[in-house]
């Protein structure tokens, strides 16, 4: 890609979507979703279930969809996250060949006080 992407990672819940809305409305950028471009309802029925069976899978298909989506004159927000759990409900690192392929212009990391 070509580092019109500004990828804003955290965990489920944190506030990444809303910041990301404000963000966009104030600059006039586009905020997309991972879960939104991998089209995560195509992995599972239930919106609630945050387990994710094969997170190479999942990964390869946001970096395909993202090419197919992401024009090269825009600037973008992608909310997603840095981690995922998997099926046995483990903690589990996104592969770092994904913000490769994303190439961001900037990570940042959303975080907030128990």
């Amino acid at each position: 890609m070509k580092g019109n992407i500004v990828f804003i990672g955290g965990i489920h819940g944190v506030g990444k979507g809303t910041l990301c809305k404000s963000i966009a409305s104030e600059l006039g950028i586009i905020h997309l979703t991972a879960s939104e471009v991998l089209k995560w309802s195509d992995f599972t029925t239930d919106s609630t279930d945050k387990h994710v069976a094969d997170i190479l899978v999942t990964q390869d298909r946001l970096l395909l969809n993202l090419e197919k989506i992401v024009q090269p004159e825009q600037t973008y927000l992608l909310d997603g996250h840095f981690c995922l759990f998997n099926n046995e409900g483990n903690i589990e690192k996104i592969p770092d060949e994904t913000f490769i392929g994303i190439n961001p212009l900037k990570l940042i990391l959303v975080t907030e006080d128990p």
